[in-house]
C-alpha cells in the first residue's frame, strides 16, 4: 500500500515551508553581523543575479542602530575567487549608496559582474550617538 498525501496536505506543507524560509530570510537581513568560529564575517544573505541585471539591495541595521542614528561608512565589494576589489564593477555609483531617511537601512545598487563569479558586498555603518560600527555582508552570485 502506497501512502499518498492529499492535495490539501501538500499545499499546507508547501505554504509552511515558504513561511519558514521567509522568516529565516527576515532574520538574516535584520541581523547585521554574523561571525564564524574563527571570527570571520559571514554573509547574511545570498543574492543571485545575471550580469545584465541592476537592482537595489539593502542591509537594515535596526537591531543594533536606533532609527535615525545610522551613518553610512562604506559599501565595498570583493571578488571571492581572486580577492580583488570589485567595488567599481559591482556597486553602482549612481544612485549612490545611502541611509534611507528616518531608518537604519543602507540602500545600494548592485550591477554587472560575469557569469560564474561570486562577490562579497560589505556594508559598513556607524551609530552616530554611540560611535559603534557595524558590518553586514551580502554574498552576490552572478549566474
Amino acid at each position: 500500500m502506497k501512502f499518498m498525501r492529499s492535495p490539501v496536505e501538500s499545499t499546507r506543507r508547501a505554504l509552511l515551508s515558504r513561511a519558514l524560509l521567509s522568516f529565516v530570510l527576515l532574520l538574516a537581513v535584520s541581523i547585521p553581523v554574523s561571525r564564524d568560529l574563527l571570527g570571520q564575517t559571514q554573509p547574511l544573505l545570498t543574492v543571485t543575479k545575471t550580469p545584465y541585471e541592476s537592482f537595489n539591495s539593502s542591509v537594515d541595521f535596526v537591531n543594533v542602530i536606533s532609527i535615525g542614528n545610522a551613518a553610512l561608512v562604506s559599501v565595498t565589494s570583493v571578488n571571492r575567487d581572486s580577492g580583488a576589489d570589485s567595488t567599481s564593477a559591482i556597486v553602482a555609483a549612481s544612485p549612490a549608496p545611502a541611509v534611507v531617511g528616518g531608518t537604519s537601512k543602507v540602500v545600494f545598487r548592485v550591477q554587472g559582474g560575469a557569469s560564474g563569479q561570486t562577490h562579497n558586498v560589505s556594508v559598513r555603518a556607524s551609530n552616530t550617538s554611540t560611535g559603534e560600527t557595524y558590518e553586514g555582508v551580502i554574498q552576490l552570485v552572478i549566474q
